[in-house]
């Protein structure tokens, strides 16, 4: 099997619950990139030009959904569904035979 399914958030959620859960992971992905930026610069002494591009377009989100998550009143509940799908490829795009 090649691709596998995996269920990271499905519930309902408080506001301030759900801006926790939403902006910690966005959190993390721009640390993530961060390092990888880290990563390059010492390896080749470059950045990448697609992970600074990420990091904008995270920071960008981050700053958006803070603002959205505002606008929820306090008495409500928020619904969140995030399934992950994971396919494995080979480096030029082909699916991979792995089991």
């Amino acid at each position: 099997m090649n691709t596998n399914e995996l269920k990271l958030i499905d519930g309902q959620f408080d506001r301030s619950s759900a801006r926790e859960i939403l902006l910690d992971l966005i959190d993390y992905k721009i640390k993530h990139h961060k390092i990888a930026r880290f990563q390059s610069d010492i390896r080749y002494g470059k950045n990448l030009p697609e992970v600074e591009q990420r990091i904008e377009e995270l920071s960008a989100d981050r700053i958006r959904m803070k603002e959205w998550l505002q606008t929820i009143p306090e008495d409500v509940v928020v619904e969140m569904f995030c399934n992950i799908e994971v396919v494995v490829k080979t480096k030029n795009g082909v699916p991979s035979t792995h089991q």
